[in-house]
């Protein structure tokens, strides 16, 4: 796959591209980044403004109680907490007390005992504290209530307290929490988690560990599902007042959503301008280069084959490199077909001419041998008589050879099996095999010979038939002629199942010393092995020399 052209291409585009791709991913980054901050800073600034008036109000009842803890006695406190009452329409009670929680007065006057753990922490240095408590303003109505202590400290002991109670849910009702973005649910929550006011309820209560975390940290952030099983992202700020906390929620971001999909949209967008232009690449390179490719491809194996007629056509509207390809491989088919044809005519000029030779070869052999039979006719000595058949058989075999080769379809190969079965007919009625009794076994499989190889076999096999009909069944029998491969060797075994009777001095006669000549001729070996079944006489030389 790496080898392919248009992917080596759009791997080098890819490379060029990369700078862009990267710068691409970074800005998208970048840009996600900053939206979700502004947003998220947004989302704060709207928070804090939605409260702002809570926290006045707050504000306001500390510095009522500050102003009025040197000037107001028991027996004042009821006219002086009426008249202030008047006046901040934001409060609904006015109470002072002992350091010990009993009541001095009221208003409106009620029985109600001062809240729990309203004296824990105060101090001199901290003499003011703010929670949210449920208490009754009248015998007929008990809700919560947010409470604003004083505590007045006289040489280093509380002394008095003062308290201002406001009804919860009309106090909170200056938040403008109904401006908030859309989606956006705010409430604010005391130290303990409970919601005491609230755009939209999505939690009862939040976790009072996260609500000190915010303060410790300034922020608090998590995740976690709502009272309908949705997941909502929710972030907790603390206000100026420690019993006070800001809860902001909103539906948490899914992959599909506008802040993660316009950034992945601007990393998608590069993406995809480089997959067109890799595509382009593909299609460009597909058409202007590999059709052509292909074209040349399919010419070359076709010429390769030997189909010297193939062309290509130079009005497929390639590119003009790819013409000058087009006519570099048409200019060198016609050298190419140009010398083939001449080589052609040569080989066959020179085959014909092999074949002449052969096979004028054979012919003067022939003569050679007809002119030995004339004078065969002439000898009457036994000696000369045998002398002369043995050269006739001899020359026959080369005669044999000579003519297999201008026979044979491969001028320079000889199919020894069917040379073989010449030779044995040749030899049968030169050597009267018929009239002896002599039957001749053969088996051939080894590869075709060439003439310098097939001349020393054929006449190994005349002189090994020849010694065998002489000296080792003249009286009948049977001769095995066979040839075989073996070990990277061609093996010419000619056996007969005679009797040990031979001459002593045979093996070193004439016939002994032509077969260990052709051994020689050929880089082999000649052994000869006489038994008491049989005489056997094997060449062996390697397949290629």
């Amino acid at each position: 796959m790496m080898n392919d052209l248009r992917v080596r291409f759009g791997i080098i585009l890819a490379l060029a591209l990369l700078p862009l791709l990267v710068f691409s991913f970074w800005h998208a980054a970048q840009d996600f980044n900053l939206a979700k901050s502004k947003q998220r800073s947004e989302l704060i600034l709207s928070s804090r403004a939605a409260v702002f008036e809570v926290v006045e109000t707050i504000d306001s009842a500390k510095s009522v109680l500050r102003s009025i803890n040197e000037t107001v006695t028991r027996e004042s406190c009821q006219r002086e907490f009426a008249q202030l009452l008047e006046g901040f329409d934001r409060f609904d009670q006015l109470s002072l007390y002992k350091s010990d929680g009993s009541q001095l007065c009221s208003v409106p006057d009620t029985d109600q005992a001062m809240p729990a753990n309203i004296v824990d922490n105060l101090t001199a240095k901290k003499p003011f504290k703010v929670l949210t408590s449920v208490f009754n303003i009248h015998p007929d109505t008990r809700g919560p209530m947010t409470v604003i202590a004083y505590g007045q400290f006289e040489n280093g002991e509380l002394a008095r307290i003062f308290m201002i109670a406001s009804d919860s849910e009309r106090l909170f009702e200056l938040a403008n929490l109904d401006n908030m973005p859309d989606g956006v649910h705010a409430a604010i929550v005391n130290r303990n988690g409970d919601v005491i006011a609230h755009r939209y309820a999505l939690f009862d209560r939040i976790n009072a560990g996260w609500i000190s975390e915010s303060r410790s940290n300034g922020i608090f952030e998590t995740r976690l599902q709502d009272q309908h099983g949705n997941w909502q992202d929710l972030i907790l700020l603390p206000t100026v007042e420690a019993e006070l906390s800001i809860a902001i929620s909103r539906p948490a971001k899914t992959f599909w959503s506008w802040e993660t999909f316009n950034p992945l949209t601007s990393m998608l967008l590069p993406v995809l301008a480089w997959l067109f232009a890799f595509v382009a690449i593909w299609i460009a390179a597909d058409r202007l280069l590999m059709t052509h490719l292909r074209k040349l491809r399919v010419a070359t194996a076709r010429f390769a084959r030997g189909d010297y007629t193939e062309r290509l056509d130079r009005s497929s509207g390639a590119p003009h490199q790819i013409e000058d390809v087009y006519r570099s491989f048409n200019i060198m088919a016609d050298r190419i077909s140009v010398r083939d044809a001449k080589l052609k005519d040569s080989v066959l000029e020179k085959e014909t001419l092999l074949r002449e030779i052969h096979h004028r070869v054979k012919n003067n052999l022939q003569i050679i041998i007809s002119l030995l039979n004339m004078q065969e006719r002439k000898l009457t000595d036994e000696p000369a008589i045998l002398a002369v058949n043995e050269a006739r058989n001899r020359i026959n075999a080369i005669a044999l050879v000579h003519r297999a080769l201008y026979e044979s379809d491969d001028i320079r190969m000889i199919d020894m099996k069917k040379f073989l079965t010449g030779l044995i007919d040749q030899l049968g009625q030169a050597l009267l095999l018929d009239k002896k009794q002599i039957q001749v076994e053969t088996k051939v499989d080894c590869r075709p010979l060439d003439g310098d190889r097939a001349i020393p076999a054929s006449l190994f096999i005349v002189e090994a038939m020849t010694n065998a009909v002489q000296h080792g069944i003249p009286n009948g029998g049977k001769i095995r002629v066979s040839i075989f491969e073996e070990s990277d060797n061609i093996i010419v075994r000619v056996a007969d199942n005679g009797s040990a009777t031979v001459d002593p001095g045979a093996s070193a006669g004439t016939g002994s010393r032509l077969m260990a000549g052709f051994a020689r001729q050929l880089s082999g070996t000649f052994n000869a092995v006489d038994q008491v079944n049989g005489y056997t006489a094997e060449l062996m030389f390697p397949v290629a020399i």
